[in-house]
């Protein structure tokens, strides 16, 4: 038998087991030989490369789905753990002590303010005081001296109005009493409460928390 009638035997015979367990024994699949037909065989190793992608992305999924979220719920108990009923009542008592003692900085701090801009006499409402209360002296004072400074400007551009429109009239020493408040809706005057608050600072506050009410 030559071998184009063997080649013709095993084409009839390709489908019986033993021409296929025959043609198999000659050239057995071996694990380097499925990898070397991979690295060479371009479509083999588009396939495997596509295999290789679905495996990752399936598994992947299946992380995120069944892993992920107990690995985030105990990373989130870890960092907050329950508070047992003694934990949250010292928890709330520290908050509460804590509150009390902002208040009790805050309210001295607004007193301090308040003697500041009295003793300055800056033309301020008292319910903005609370607007140079920082987190200490110093801040509330450096806010303070930032507002007089700002106001320079203002004062001279309001000197210089006065003077041109030649309605200023010379102190003497006679002090005419201001009857009307100058803070209120009504009678609202600046230059008014500036001479106030330097005539009479307690009438000054007087006035303020009247227009304030």
């Amino acid at each position: 038998m030559d071998i184009n009638e063997v080649k013709t035997f095993l084409e009839n015979t390709k489908n019986e087991a033993d021409t296929i367990a025959f043609v198999t024994g000659l050239n057995p699949i071996t694990l380097d030989k499925v990898k070397e037909f991979v690295v060479k065989d371009t479509t083999a190793k588009s396939w495997m490369n596509s295999e290789n992608d679905a495996f990752f992305n399936k598994a992947h999924s299946t992380w995120e789905t069944n892993v992920l979220p107990k690995l985030l719920s105990d990373a989130v108990s870890k960092a907050n753990p329950a508070e047992t009923p003694e934990q949250k009542t010292i928890r709330e008592l520290t908050e509460r002590l804590n509150k009390r003692d902002e208040d009790m900085l805050r309210n001295e701090l607004g007193n301090k303010a308040l003697k500041v801009i009295s003793d300055k006499k800056l033309p301020i409402d008292l319910e903005a005081i609370s607007l140079f209360i920082g987190l200490d002296e110093a801040t509330t004072l450096s806010n303070i001296d930032k507002f007089e400074k700002g106001l320079e400007p203002w004062k001279q551009s309001l000197r210089d109005e006065i003077l041109k429109s030649g309605s200023y009239t010379p102190p003497n020493s006679d002090k005419t009493p201001i009857t009307k408040n100058p803070w209120s809706k009504e009678n609202f005057n600046l230059t008014l409460q500036g001479k106030l608050l330097k005539e009479n600072p307690t009438l000054a506050s007087q006035y303020m928390a009247q227009a304030k009410n």
